[in-house]
């Protein structure tokens, strides 16, 4: 138990320090990271950062966002929204029943120099749910949902990243 709270505790200094050193660099205004409020918190404890006065659902959230404005300051990057909308199915009735569309809400949609636009989705793992929309979305839009996490200090697929253990493994 206190080897549970210690990792936590290191968990959350090292993302205060990630986002000071971010600020300290000028790529971001302000930071503020919460600590976890256990009455509250789930089977999973989750910081939600609070930066540029935008609340994330993560810290990886947060620290992605970091990534892609340094990748617009590198000039790598045009332009990037957050929390966009599509929807890919919409609601209708059957008899007398309204039954509701289906929409997704994608963390991120890059917009590379090159013309490249990306729709990304930052997860410590695919849910069964994420896998139907992800679906549903690439059906509709005819492009990639790429599911991403850090992995080793390096933004990668889930699919890589599930590559590169069964390599490690063998």
């Amino acid at each position: 138990m206190a080897a549970r709270k210690n990792q936590q505790s290191n968990a959350y200094i090292k993302l205060v320090d990630f986002f000071k050193d971010a600020y300290d660099r000028g790529i971001i205004n302000s930071y503020k990271v919460p600590k976890i409020d256990k009455k509250s918190c789930g089977r999973f404890k989750v910081y939600k950062p609070i930066i540029d006065d935008i609340t994330f659902d993560s810290g990886m959230e947060a620290k992605f966002y970091v990534h892609l404005l340094e990748e617009v300051c590198a000039g790598i990057v045009d332009n990037f929204s957050m929390q966009q909308t599509f929807q890919l199915q919409p609601s209708f009735k059957l008899g007398e029943k309204r039954v509701a569309g289906i929409k997704y809400i994608a963390d991120f949609v890059v917009n590379y120099k090159d013309g490249t636009v990306v729709v990304i989705d930052v997860k410590g793992r695919e849910t069964p749910d994420f896998k139907i929309k992800k679906k549903l979305f690439e059906y509709k839009f005819r492009m990639p949902l790429y599911c991403i996490q850090c992995y080793k200090d390096k933004w990668l697929r889930l699919d890589e990243i599930k590559k590169l253990k069964r390599k490690k493994e063998n």
